[in-house]
């Protein structure tokens, strides 16, 4: 469990932003997880790949089309299993490894 969540907390991290905080533009979602603009790139490559996230155009004047990033279904339903186990997890915290909780706070944070 530990090293699926050392691998894969950062994914969440930016999942639960976009669930938080509704549908964001690239720069607004790294600011509002607090990711480098490398990561977040490479993060939702990964996300939109696998269709846990989605993105949609928004319409502009500019000459540059604006992006919008928000959690898609698949994304929805993945998180609603970390949450069970994060309640699961808070509901028996004396049996749990620190490093764990320590690890699903940063995700929720």
């Amino acid at each position: 469990m530990i090293t699926a969540l050392d691998r894969r907390s950062k994914h969440l991290r930016l999942m639960a932003t976009l669930r938080q905080k509704g549908p964001l533009r690239f720069l607004a979602l790294q600011k509002a997880a607090s990711l480098h603009a490398p990561e977040v790139d490479r993060i939702l490559k990964e996300l939109l790949r696998d269709g846990l996230v989605l993105a949609r155009t928004v319409p502009s004047r500019a000459s540059t089309v604006p992006v919008e990033y928000f959690l898609g279904k698949k994304g929805l339903l993945h998180l609603g299993g970390v949450d069970a186990y994060r309640a699961y997890f808070v509901h028996h915290r004396d049996q749990v490894d620190a490093r764990v909780m320590e690890q699903l706070d940063q995700i929720y944070a």
